[in-house]
């Protein structure tokens, strides 16, 4: 074939599937500031009738995935692509999709798994695969903390689901432990410099004292536990080992 012909050939073709082809583009473009404004949608309509910030999230980000896809299947139409034999083929395969996206479907399971136990909500402070951080959304597929250094974490939900999560926010009440070791004071004395820095706290609460766990020559090792707040977990710890180490500047006692 002359390359003249081969050439009318190919302007044909963009001529007559160009208008589709932009029409597709113009789909998924729109389709995908249409999700973000669902799911912006769903996450203020849940939180306005009371709805856990936790379910909003994860409401708002199926929205989101279902408008997506949506779309894409609607691009995929405008290009001549036969959605309903597409459809008909994803049944018939339907074992091995499965097995292809076990993982993604494990981490949708995982969420809704999340969402009906609450392990964590958002807000809470939690340890997971090896990160700290205060959980700022739990999405669709994933769970998004935020580390005390401003940093965003993104954990998949089926790891959340299989491994150890750590809640430091679950309980009302936590304990506050500093270990130290007193020289050159007798125990009774030691003891009561303690307590004496546990009561000069109002944050501290009922129920905390020193206690020893260690005895050794001229020394005594103690572990000054303070019962207070959750919320107030940092700012006692930095208050007890500030108070020691000025005890222990003054003379009051000898670490």
């Amino acid at each position: 074939m002359e390359l003249p012909k081969i050439l009318e050939i190919i302007t044909t073709k963009v001529v007559e599937s160009g208008p589709s082809v932009l029409l597709a583009i113009v789909t998924l473009y729109i389709g995908f500031k249409l999700s973000n404004l669902v799911r912006a949608l769903v996450l203020k309509a849940t939180q306005a009738n009371g709805t856990d910030i936790s379910v909003s999230t994860f409401l708002a980000s199926m929205a989101g995935t279902v408008v997506k896809i949506f779309m894409i299947i609607t691009a995929a139409s405008t290009l001549g692509i036969q959605t309903t034999s597409f459809a008909a083929a994803l049944g018939g395969s339907f074992l091995a999709i499965g097995v292809a996206l076990q993982g993604t479907i494990a981490h949708v399971a995982a969420g809704f798994m999340i969402l009906v136990f609450r392990p964590f909500k958002v807000g809470d402070i939690i340890v997971a695969q090896g990160f700290t951080g205060r959980v700022r959304e739990i999405q669709l597929f994933c769970t998004i903390l935020t580390t005390s250094d401003n940093q965003t974490i993104i954990i998949p939900n089926g790891a959340l689901s299989s491994g150890t999560t750590q809640n430091a926010t679950y309980q009302e009440r936590r304990r506050v432990d500093v270990p130290c070791t007193i020289n050159g004071l007798n125990f009774d004395e030691a003891k009561a410099k303690l307590a004496a820095i546990l009561a000069g706290s109002s944050l501290i609460l009922e129920g905390s004292e020193p206690v020893v766990t260690g005895i050794a020559a001229g020394a005594v090792t103690f572990s000054v536990r303070a019962w207070t707040a959750t919320e107030n977990f940092d700012k006692v710890n930095a208050y007890l080992l500030e108070a020691i180490k000025k005890a222990s500047e003054a003379g009051s006692i000898a670490i």
